[in-house]
C-alpha cells in the first residue's frame, strides 16, 4: 500500500511511478524477508522514519536490525530510481546561480538564449515575426526589432545600466502594435548550470538529479523520431525564393521612398524560413500548408497547425537553442488542446501529433537503428519540455511523433 498524502491504494508493485516534483509521504508495504534478517515480520512503513515490527524486543535484535540497514545502505544498489525536478527555495543558491549566470552572461553572451515561447505568449499568436520590443529600465526606454544579445548590448550601454542589474530590465511585447504581456530578462532565459544540477526557466530556477537525467533519457527514447533527408532545408533555395520575392515585390507602393537595405529586411520578415519551409513541403510532398490560419478562441487568434497530412498535425520549428524550440512544444499543446476540446470548425481528423523540429547545426544527430536519437541534444530545457509534452498527447489519445531535419546548404 501506498499513499501520497491522504490517499492509500493497495497493489502488488516492483516500482514507483510518480510525476517530476511530487513526493511519497509514506509507503507501506510487505516485504519477502530473507533468513539472515529473520528478526521482523513482513510489515514495513517509509516516511520521514523507518518502522519495523520486531520479533522481539531485545537490545542485540535492535543492534542486528541497525547493522542490517547500514549494511544495505552502503552496499546495495537502489532498487527505486527517484528522480528529482523542484524549484529551488534557497536564497542564497539563487543568489549564487543568478551570479554564475551573469559572469557567464558577460564572458560566453551566446551561452544564454531568450525564450520565444514568453516573449510572445502561446494563446496568443505562435510566429516571432510579428513581435516587436520595448526594453525598459527605470528612465530609460528603447524599441527592439528582435530580442537578443546585441539590442540589448546596446541598451545596456547606451543608458550605463550596471551589469548586476540586467536581469531586472523589464522588456514590453507587442503583437501586431499591440502590447501583450511584460517580462523581466530574467523570466525570459532559459539556461542551465550544469555544475549545480540548476535550470532556469520563466524566471524561477529548478533542482535536478542524476536519476531525473536518466529518467528523461528514457522518456524521451519511448518517442518515435522520424527523419526523411529530402524535407532538408536547403539555405541556396531558401536565399533564391527571398531574391525572388524581392524582385516580385521591391516596387509596390508601400515601398516607395525607402532603400534597398529596409525594403529587403521588410521582405525577410514577410517571407521569412519557416514559411518558405512550409511552402516547400506543400508545393513538392503534398502537406497541407495552414501556416498564418488562425481560429479565433474569445479574443485570441489561435494557429492550430504549420501542416497536416496522412491523419497528423505538425506544429514547425527552425533553431538551434532550447529558447527557440521550445516554442514549438508549447504551440503543439496549446493548439492540441483547443483541437480536442472541440470549439474548432472544420477540424481534420488526427491520430497523431508531431513536432518537426529542423535543426540549425552542420552535424546530424547519431542514429540508433536508423533513427535520430534525440537524447544527444544538448538541450535539457528542450528535452524536459518534450517528456510533459509526451505525456499530454498520450493522455488526449494521440500518438506523438518527432521529426527531425536539417538545414543544409
Amino acid at each position: 500500500m501506498f499513499c501520497t498524502g491522504t490517499h492509500y491504494l493497495p497493489f502488488t508493485y516492483k516500482s514507483l511511478e510518480f510525476d517530476s516534483g511530487e513526493s511519497f509521504t509514506k509507503i507501506k508495504a510487505k516485504i519477502d524477508i530473507s533468513e539472515e534478517i529473520n528478526i521482523i515480520n513482513d510489515s514495513i512503513e517509509i516516511g520521514n522514519s523507518i518502522k519495523f515490527h520486531l520479533l522481539d524486543g531485545k537490545l542485540e535484535t535492535i543492534m542486528r536490525l541497525i547493522v542490517y540497514i547500514e549494511d544495505v545502505i552502503r552496499n546495495e544498489e537502489d532498487k527505486v530510481k527517484i528522480p528529482v525536478f523542484g524549484v529551488v527555495k534557497d536564497i542564497e543558491l539563487i543568489k549564487t546561480l543568478d551570479d554564475n549566470m551573469l559572469e557567464q552572461f558577460k564572458n560566453e553572451p551566446y551561452s544564454i538564449s531568450f525564450s520565444e515561447t514568453d516573449i510572445v505568449g502561446t494563446t496568443e499568436v505562435f510566429n516571432h515575426n510579428d513581435a516587436n520590443f520595448v526594453a525598459y529600465y527605470k528612465r530609460h526606454r528603447k524599441t527592439l526589432d528582435e530580442l537578443n544579445y546585441e539590442n540589448l548590448k546596446e541598451f545596456i550601454n547606451d543608458n550605463e545600466i550596471k551589469f548586476d542589474e540586467i536581469l531586472d530590465i523589464k522588456i514590453i511585447s507587442y503583437v501586431d502594435g499591440v502590447s501583450r504581456k511584460t517580462d523581466t530578462i530574467k523570466q525570459l532565459i532559459d539556461y542551465t548550470n550544469e555544475s549545480e544540477k540548476c535550470i532556469l526557466s520563466k524566471g524561477e530556477w529548478y533542482k535536478y538529479n542524476d536519476d531525473y537525467l536518466n529518467y528523461l533519457q528514457e522518456s524521451i527514447s519511448e518517442i518515435e523520431v522520424v527523419n526523411y533527408d529530402k524535407y532538408d532545408l536547403s539555405i541556396r533555395k531558401f536565399k533564391e525564393y527571398q531574391e525572388r520575392k524581392y524582385e516580385e515585390d521591391k516596387y509596390k507602393e508601400k515601398y516607395k521612398g525607402k532603400s534597398e537595405k529596409e525594403i529587403r529586411k521588410s521582405i525577410s520578415n514577410i517571407y521569412y524560413k519557416e514559411k518558405y519551409y512550409n511552402s516547400m513541403l506543400e508545393e513538392e510532398f503534398g502537406f497541407e500548408n495552414l501556416d498564418r490560419e488562425f481560429e479565433f478562441v474569445g479574443k485570441s487568434k489561435i494557429e492550430v497547425m504549420d501542416l497536416y497530412k496522412d491523419d497528423t498535425m505538425f506544429a514547425v520549428k527552425i533553431g538551434k537553442t532550447s529558447g527557440k524550440l521550445c516554442y514549438v512544444v508549447d504551440q503543439s499543446l496549446e493548439a492540441l488542446k483547443v483541437y480536442k476540446h472541440n470549439i474548432l470548425d472544420n477540424k481534420p481528423e488526427i491520430k497523431n501529433v508531431a513536432i518537426w523540429i529542423v535543426l540549425q547545426k552542420a552535424k546530424k544527430l547519431k542514429e540508433i537503428n536508423g533513427k535520430p536519437d534525440i537524447n544527444e541534444l544538448d538541450m535539457l530545457i528542450l528535452k524536459n519540455k518534450l517528456d510533459g509534452w509526451k505525456k499530454e498527447v498520450r493522455v488526449l489519445g494521440f500518438k506523438p511523433i518527432i521529426y527531425i531535419n536539417y538545414e543544409v546548404e
